[in-house]
């Protein structure tokens, strides 16, 4: 199994790859591309985690930072589901659960940014200073999610 088919139809090479390695056929594994897909896969888990982070985010922002009544309950769902989705995730991986305070300060700026967009395209001015706004661990994960996981 060479890179040729790595590249055209990573499907089927995954699907070879898959049966080499369960087979413990060494010559047959595309050792540099298994490893770099393995890599891959954490960093994918990372993204999404810090993907559902912002939207959090974005959602916790709005709430404080409008006056308007009727989108209150939806961003507080969209809430509610990306806070089951992230829990899912670091059932999942656990070693994401470190990283979750360094997502948030990483994604507050954008999340800021999408949330005034968003006040600013419905003709709203934010009820509060943006910038000035912060939010820990327990805020973003919610009361009791953010000590532990258990596997959902």
């Amino acid at each position: 199994m060479g890179t040729s088919e790595y590249d055209s139809d990573f499907v089927l090479w995954s699907e070879h790859q898959a049966d080499a390695l369960r087979h413990r056929a060494n010559d047959e594994i595309d050792w540099e591309n298994v490893a770099g897909e393995i890599a891959s896969l954490g960093k994918k888990d990372r993204c999404e985690l810090a993907k559902r982070i912002q939207l959090v985010l974005e959602h916790l922002i709005r709430l404080q930072a409008s006056s308007a009544i009727d989108p209150r309950r939806v961003w507080e769902s969209t809430i509610s589901e990306q806070r089951h989705q992230i829990r899912m995730l670091i059932a999942d991986s656990p070693s994401l659960q470190p990283e979750v305070t360094g997502i948030i300060a990483g994604q507050l700026p954008t999340a800021c940014l999408f949330a005034l967009l968003s006040l600013k395209q419905h003709g709203e001015t934010p009820q509060v200073v943006m910038e000035l706004l912060t939010f820990s661990e327990t805020d973003v994960l919610g009361e009791d999610q953010s000590a532990s996981y258990a596997r959902v």
